[in-house]
């Protein structure tokens, strides 16, 4: 398992979350066929998918050991919609 998915689940209590979103089309939410025999790491990329990735729309921060990077506006879409496909792509062999 990832170093991201291994911090996930440690923090997720932290996360906030907005519901007022307005979703692309690209940023559909992904399903899981047989949700019950899904992996675990499955289940934390769809989660991803579903909620963190769409929040991100509205801006986020990283968090480096240098500083902090607010991340909004147009780029904070860019970096969505590459996100989406990354985990896109990790969902197929999850």
């Amino acid at each position: 398992m990832s170093t991201i998915f291994s911090e996930f689940n440690e923090q997720s209590h932290d996360f906030k979350f907005d519901a007022a979103l307005d979703i692309d089309s690209a940023l559909t939410p992904a399903t899981v066929p047989q949700a019950q025999v899904a992996s675990l790491e499955a289940q934390l990329i769809v989660h991803c998918l579903n909620i963190l990735v769409p929040s991100m729309l509205s801006g986020f921060k990283i968090i480096t050991t240098q500083g902090l990077l607010c991340v909004d506006g147009e780029v904070s879409q860019e970096m969505a919609e590459l996100m989406h496909k990354h985990l896109m792509k990790r969902l197929e062999t999850a």
